[in-house]
Order: C-alpha cells, then sequence, then structure tokens
C-alpha cells in the first residue's frame, strides 16, 4: 500500500488496474467525479450493504447508490477532507482530520475485501456453470446413437460375475457367486431380469439341482412378472418335473414355479410334468410337498389330469404316511366328479383304512365334507371301530355328521352296545360324545341302557368321567 503515497491521479489509475474494479469516467467534463462498479449485494462495511453507504468530503457530496460507490474530491484543494458514515448503526468515523490519500487508502482496503469476495463468488458460478455443462453433455450423449450405452450398477455386476466366473451359470454355483447374482436379481428392472433368465434358461435344470443354484433360479422366479419368462422356465423344467420334485433342492423350485404360474399354458407345462408321477411324488418324503402344493393351486381343469394319476391307488396311498397326506389334501380341495370318485374307493377299503394308523386320517377328512357312500360302508361296523384306538376317533366323526339319518343310525348302534363300549378304553369315550350330542329321547334311552353298569363305571377313571357327564346331561336337559 505504500504506492498510495503516489499523487492522486495515480490512485486512479491503481483502483482500475489493481483492483479490477473500473471507474466510469465517461463524463469528459467531470473527471474528479469516480464512480467504482462494485456487484449488487456485495457487503462493503460491517455487514452492510452498500446501499446504506454515504461518502463525504468537506469540498463535494455525492451520495451512495446501490451498485456503485461515488465520491467526488477537489484534486487542486489539497485539505479537502473526504467523511465516510453509515445511515444506522454509526460505526467509528475515519480520521476526519487526516489528509485524503489516507482517507482513501482505507476505503481502497474495504473495497479490496469487497472486491476478494465478489471475484470468489464469480468462480463460483463459473465453476457452476462448467458442471452444469458437463451434466448436459453427459445427458446428450445418453441419447446419442452412436455412443456406448449407459449401464446401470446391476448390469455392471453382472458383467463382473460373468468376466470372473465365465458365465452366470458358473457364478450361480458358486456361494459368493450365487449371493451376488440374488442381490442383483432383486434390485434391476425387468429387461434386466429377463435377460439374466434368458443366460440360464439352457441350464435350468441343472441349477435348479445344484445346492447354491437352486437360490438362484428360485429368486428368479421370485422376482420376475414377465408370463413368457415365466411360461419359458415351465417349458425348460417340464419333462424334469418329477425328478426335480423328489431332490430337496428342486422341490424348492418346483413350489415355487406352482405360486407363480398364471396362464393357461403354464398350467399345462406342469400338469403334464407331473401326471406321469404323481403316485410316485405322493409316497416320496419331499415329492409329497410337490403334489400338495400343486392340489391346491391348480386350477380345477388341470389338477385333474393328477386326480387321474391316482385313480387305483387311493387305498395303498392312504396306508402310506406320506402318501396319506396327499390323499387328505386331495380329499379337501377336490370338488364334483373326482371328489364322488376318490370317495367312493375309499368306502371300498373304509373299514380297514378306518383302524390303520395313516389312513383313519384319511377317512376323518373324508367325513368332514359330503361322504354318502363312505358312511354307509362304515356305519355296520361302528361296534368294532368304537373299541379301535384309531376307529373310535371315525365313529366320533359318525355321531356328529350333520346328516340326520346317518347320525341316528350310528348312535342307535352306540347305544345299544353302549354297556359294552362304557367299559372298553376306547369305546368309554364315544360313549360320551354320544352323551353330549343327543337328543333328549336318545339320551334318555343311552341312560336306561347304562343304569345296570353303573355301580361298575365308578370302579376306574373313565367310567367316573362317564358318570359325572351322565349327572352334568340330567341337570341341564328338559325332559319331555
Amino acid at each position: 500500500m505504500a504506492m498510495l503515497m503516489e499523487p492522486e491521479m495515480e490512485i486512479e489509475e491503481m483502483l482500475r488496474c489493481d483492483l479490477g474494479l473500473l471507474p466510469d469516467l465517461d463524463d469528459e467534463d467531470d473527471k474528479d467525479d469516480v464512480v467504482f462498479e462494485v456487484p449488487p449485494g456485495v457487503r462493503l462495511l460491517a455487514g452492510e450493504p452498500i446501499s446504506q453507504m454515504e461518502v463525504k468530503s468537506q469540498a463535494e457530496y455525492s451520495g451512495v447508490m446501490c451498485g456503485q460507490v461515488h465520491f467526488r474530491y477537489d484534486m487542486d484543494d489539497e485539505d479537502a477532507k473526504p467523511l465516510v458514515r453509515q445511515n444506522s448503526d454509526p460505526f467509528p468515523r475515519l480520521n476526519e482530520v487526516g489528509s485524503l490519500k489516507s482517507d482513501v487508502t482505507v476505503l481502497l482496503r474495504k473495497l479490496e475485501t469487497m472486491n476478494q469476495m465478489y471475484m470468489r463468488q464469480k468462480y463460483q458460478k463459473e465453476r457452476s456453470r462448467q458442471v452444469t455443462e458437463g451434466l448436459e453433455k453427459q445427458v446428450m450423449s445418453m441419447h446419442d446413437v452412436d455412443s456406448p450405452p449407459v449401464l446401470t450398477p446391476s448390469e455392471v455386476i453382472t458383467e463382473e460375475l460373468v468376466k470372473k466366473y465365465g458365465s452366470l451359470k458358473n457364478a450361480a454355483r458358486v456361494k459368493a457367486g450365487c449371493l451376488e447374482l440374488q442381490k442383483v436379481i432383486e434390485s434391476t428392472t425387468p429387461g434386466h431380469v429377463q435377460s439374466i433368465a434368458n443366460q440360464l434358461l439352457p441350464s435350468m435344470v441343472t441349477l435348479a439341482n445344484d445346492f447354491f443354484g437352486n437360490y438362484v433360479v428360485q429368486c428368479l422366479i421370485k422376482a420376475t412378472t414377465d408370463i413368457v419368462v415365466i411360461r419359458d422356465l415351465c417349458e425348460s423344467l417340464a419333462m424334469e418335473l418329477g425328478t426335480l420334485s423328489k431332490t430337496q433342492t428342486g422341490t424348492r423350485v418346483v413350489q415355487a414355479l406352482l405360486t407363480k404360474c398364471t396362464t393357461g399354458p403354464q398350467w399345462a407345462a406342469v400338469a403334464r410334468g407331473l401326471a406321469t408321477c404323481v403316485t410316485d411324488l405322493a409316497v416320496d418324503g419331499v415329492g409329497t410337498y410337490v403334489m400338495q402344493k400343486a392340489v391346491e393351486v391348480m386350477p380345477e381343469e388341470y389338477v385333474r389330469h393328477l386326480y387321474a394319476g391316482l385313480y387305483g391307488h387311493i387305498k395303498r396311498l392312504s396306508e402310506d404316511k406320506n402318501g396319506a397326506c396327499g390323499i387328505r389334501t386331495c380329499v379337501k380341495y377336490c370338488r364334483g366328479g373326482d371328489r364322488l370318485r376318490i370317495i367312493e374307493e375309499l368306502a371300498l377299503s373304509g373299514p380297514t383304512l378306518a383302524v390303520h394308523m395313516y389312513g383313519n386320517y384319511v377317512i376323518q377328512a373324508a367325513l368332514e365334507g359330503p361322504a354318502d357312500a363312505l358312511v354307509l360302508a362304515l356305519t355296520p361296523h361302528v361296534v368294532e371301530l368304537a373299541k379301535n384306538k384309531h376307529g373310535s376317533n371315525v365313529v366320533e366323526l359318525l355321531l356328529k355328521r350333520p346328516n340326520e339319518l346317518h347320525r341316528r343310525a350310528a348312535m342307535s348302534l352306540v347305544i345299544a352296545h353302549s354297556q359294552i363300549l362304557a367299559v372298553d378304553a376306547f369305546g368309554n369315550f364315544v360313549v360320551q360324545t354320544a352323551v353330549n350330542v343327543s337328543t333328549p329321547q336318545e339320551f334318555t334311552a343311552l341312560y336306561s341302557t347304562l343304569q345296570p353298569a353303573c355301580p361298575h363305571l365308578n370302579q376306574f377313571k373313565q367310567g367316573r368321567s362317564l358318570l359325572q357327564l351322565l349327572r352334568s346331561k340330567i341337570a341341564s336337559t328338559k325332559f319331555p
């Protein structure tokens, strides 16, 4: 700042060149009136806008306008002393007794600070403009046919998996690649899912049987919403559905596929694959779950193909632990002619299945719905069934049948043999059920039949329970 001690004309030149603030000297008549251009909004002193500043001189006066600093001094008057003040919140004034040069020095320091702020803002604006232009160029390049396509993060990961393992099939069969591929499938676009499916379709059976690959196939089935992809998956797996359904890994894939099918061609492909081996699936430890799932979700016109494969094998399947679960599911969901056909087969061997450790559950499931043929086959054997561990449960269901004719037929046999059944370990529970569901007339006949056996009933636990139930029934029943 030592250069500011030069004559006043050099001050104007320094302001113009050094500070970059160009004075407005277009007025040829008044060269002493110096106007310095200042960016609008820049704060000059004490955090106050320029528009709140005034510059005075003892010789001449010129106010401050927004965006400009005006001050006028007399070049010939060496005693002229400029005075700077603020409209509000006064600050210490400049040296009122100092020379013009020292006061201008203070003002120049303020303007220099302001100019630095202005240049910083200018740099930031320029930088923002450059960034904006760069983004615009990038967006334009995305629409440029000649430029390479911009890959999404999921597509980049997929390409990296292909480079690392050689193919998506190899990546899916490795734990790390399997996990990465599942994340990609769950987070990517439908188009990319279809692209992955197209690459894996030739190896779908191999992956479905693979310890890690089956998880990728399941994830792919659940993530896709394209019916074409589901159809292609059904067709690629259709011929091997029986084999896949009997493996620990493949059964999960087939069940996931069954929950995703929605159209006729998809169901048709699945039905063709399962119908030829439905009996084998029913008795298999893991295949039975596929068979039951298919019965639950498949439309009636396609599940009939599965029922057709079961006809003639109902008794054998009902006596198997896994097969009994499959037949129970069929009895629960089948309707119309298919149910009638299954009930007729069960009726042919009803008494035998009723006392079987697995078959009795099939008979009970059938008795929960329309099963007239089965009821007629079981009713003559009520007494024998009531004294059996498994058959007693079947007889209790017969006594609870909504069909009054069927219920009365079973009740009459229980009443007639109530003394024998009351002292039996399993028949006692049948008699208690008869007491609970009997009408007043039926209860009167039952109580009359049991009276001679009451002293003996008091000698064992089940007999005492029956006597207590009889007393409660007598107390709560209004007899005619």
